[in-house]
């Protein structure tokens, strides 16, 4: 009898999630995307089998996320809960986990780099380093950026289509080098137009910064560039921000896999009560 709903509600369940597929191919995921997310639910749907009613409460949702978070090294652990995630809040699932879940990754892989410290002192490296953590760059979008994307004045960087605004501290950084290196080095060589690059290989060397020689930079610096962005996230998210927020700022879209760490609205409430209230 006991194997018989078990069988019932496995059926049930691969209904359920035929229908949420279904509804995933409303939306404008890539059918590779949709994919990986059908493969993902379907071990999940395994898992219930072998409970004693395969039926989808939260306790097993808990459990599950449990397993993967011990299985799984970071990148593989939060793309599966992206996808239980989705499917779950598509079901509307009584006491949902994810409406309060904090994920405490035990893998060592997943860190980051706490709020980097800056020096106040111009040097070219630390500028570079801290344009692509600021601004969520990758090798490309720096190494593409030109004079011309730079707006002094404003103090801003045109890139993803908006003008993001810098940090002063970054502001002042580019203000020196702009007027001090880039612009005398563009003359030095000969030329000058809004097409140069805006980032060179050193002060002195007038050829566009390659995806090797910035590699060699970070590495002679002891960082990873996926490291560097991600830490730019999770020190937002830290700070309370939200994920419109940060959308917002970045110009980006930001990816599901930051859920579990966005704070909740009493964190933000006590952070901003730390933070300016004069009797904290």
């Amino acid at each position: 009898m006991a194997e018989a709903l078990a069988k019932s509600s496995y059926t049930l369940n691969q209904e359920l999630l035929s229908y949420f597929i279904d509804y995933l191919n409303q939306s404008d995921k890539s059918a590779a995307t949709i994919a990986n997310i059908a493969r993902d639910l379907n071990f999940f749907l395994d898992y219930l089998a072998e409970q004693d009613d395969a039926d989808i409460h939260a306790k097993y949702v808990s459990r599950y996320i449990t397993i993967l978070e011990d299985k799984y090294k970071e990148s593989s652990f939060l793309a599966k809960l992206s996808s239980l995630r989705q499917f779950i809040n598509w079901l509307n699932l009584d006491e949902n986990p994810f409406w309060k879940l904090r994920v405490s990754l035990k893998h060592h892989d997943f860190d980051y780099y706490q709020e980097l410290e800056f020096s106040q002192d111009f040097a070219y490296d630390d500028l570079l380093i801290q344009v692509i953590y600021e601004l969520y760059l990758s090798q490309e979008e720096l190494i593409e950026l030109k004079l011309e994307d730079y707006n002094q004045a404003r103090g801003t960087l045109s890139i993803r289509g908006r003008e993001l605004v810098l940090e002063q501290a970054l502001a002042a950084k580019m203000r020196n080098y702009f007027r001090q290196y880039r612009i005398e080095l563009a003359r030095a060589s000969g030329a000058l137009t809004l097409e140069d690059p805006l980032f060179t290989r050193s002060l002195d060397d007038d050829r566009a910064m390659t995806s090797q020689s910035l590699q060699q930079l970070l590495a002679d610096h002891g960082l990873a560039l996926s490291k560097l962005k991600r830490s730019r996230i999770m020190n937002m998210l830290d700070q309370a921000m939200s994920f419109e927020e940060i959308e917002s700022k970045l110009a980006i879209k930001l990816s599901e896999f930051y859920r579990p760490f966005v704070k909740d609205k009493d964190y933000r409430l006590a952070r901003a009560y730390k933070d300016f209230h004069p009797r904290s």
